[in-house]
């Protein structure tokens, strides 16, 4: 898959954060902006392929939450299917479980953990161990991960990856990389520029809440069987499995059901961290026949401006399927008929369901499905 700087990068300006003013958005990547499902997984899979060139052997891949979740999945069942995937999280989880703190410095919400305990498992004699991302600027919260698992675990990976879609390691970065004996595996590698200043001068506003009016609309809600938690680290070929079964499943009833219709535009939309689920059904939908477009609700609070060529030009602050009292986004959200939303959120369903209800009826869309997931920890 032959991929450049102008297919993959597109620059905004992020609220309020002092430690970095700008986002790269990149448009294939199904989280901030809409695109064909199955051009998303054939980047994410890209991305694995490359990562099964330089290593053929891998016991394990961590994805970066919120964005490189899907990736990071995508990826392992490319170069990893025997192995173990985990993406890490800013979630709360079960206490008792092995969980590894770390930083991501740059990011709105810093506080990162890691669930490790079939990572000890796994690399009791050795092996390479992938940690995929979807774009490295400096590599510091990859250095500091990797310094709390070698301080943490009582074994280490003999061998460790970092793999990305989009790097930008300088020299500097390179070389604290290497005397960290971390390699490094991308698709492109830009040329440097000052993203900063790119978007320094764009007048931006932040996201702004749905309309109040609740349209009079039905919503069909599917649950469906437990699924691995990846945040609790799965095996790759038993969570490729479950995805499989949920997506035949849940497309067989969102046309029992007649919320599919064959001439209109669907979108699939994630949660969060719970992207991959969402960019898969929508793959299945494509290969029915359906004009499907996927994206996510995203953590990240981006700037929104009118101008042709700013990649965010329409965003809606959002309730939080989570938990209660949290902020999500949701930046352009396109015209369609149909939403279904996937999502495995416990806290919070009926709030953040009613606001992307609210905010996609304004677009024209008049059928909503929720299909909810039920995490089964492993």
């Amino acid at each position: 898959m032959s991929l450049t700087e102008r297919d993959l990068i597109r620059v905004a300006r992020r609220i309020n954060n002092p430690r970095r003013s700008y986002l790269l958005v990149n448009p294939l990547q199904g989280k901030h902006l809409a695109v064909e499902p199955q051009r998303a997984l054939a980047l994410m899979r890209a991305l694995g392929a490359k990562i099964r060139e330089a290593a053929p052997d891998i016991k394990a891949v961590v994805g970066f939450a919120e964005t490189a979740t899907a990736v990071g999945a995508a990826a392992a069942s490319i170069c990893a299917p025997q192995g173990v995937y985990v993406h890490t999280t800013r979630e709360r989880g079960p206490e008792d479980a092995c969980w590894i703190d770390f930083s991501e410095e740059h990011s709105h919400a810093q506080a990162q953990r890691l669930q490790a305990g079939m990572l000890a498992e796994v690399f009791a004699c050795g092996g390479t161990l992938v940690l995929v991302d979807d774009e490295v600027t400096t590599g510091k919260t990859c250095l500091n991960l990797v310094k709390a698992l070698r301080r943490e675990l009582d074994v280490v990976p003999d061998r460790i990856i970092l793999a990305s879609l989009i790097s930008r390691l300088g020299p500097e970065d390179a070389e604290n990389m290497r005397q960290a004996g971390i390699e490094c595996v991308r698709l492109i590698g830009p040329e440097p520029a000052d993203y900063a200043a790119l978007v320094a001068e764009v007048a931006v506003q932040p996201a702004r809440r749905p309309p109040e009016q609740m349209p009079s609309v039905a919503v069909l809600f599917a649950k469906y069987e437990l699924i691995p938690d990846p945040r609790m680290g799965v095996r790759t070929s038993d969570y490729e499995r479950c995805i499989g079964r949920f997506c035949q499943r849940a497309a067989g009833a969102l046309e029992a059901a007649h919320r599919l219709n064959a001439g209109g535009r669907i979108i699939l939309l994630g949660t969060e961290e719970c992207m991959y689920p969402a960019i898969r059904l929508g793959s299945l939908l494509e290969d029915r026949g359906f004009s499907v477009l996927t994206h996510s609700t995203t953590r990240s609070p981006i700037g929104v401006a009118p101008a042709a060529d700013y990649p965010v030009q329409a965003g809606f602050q959002l309730t939080s399927c989570y938990e209660q009292g949290r902020e999500t986004y949701l930046y352009n959200p396109a015209p369609c008929d149909t939403v279904v939303v996937v999502t495995d959120a416990n806290g919070n369903l009926q709030a953040g369901m009613e606001d992307i209800v609210r905010t996609y009826a304004r677009s024209g869309a008049h059928s909503f499905a929720l299909l909810k997931i039920n995490r089964k920890d492993v």
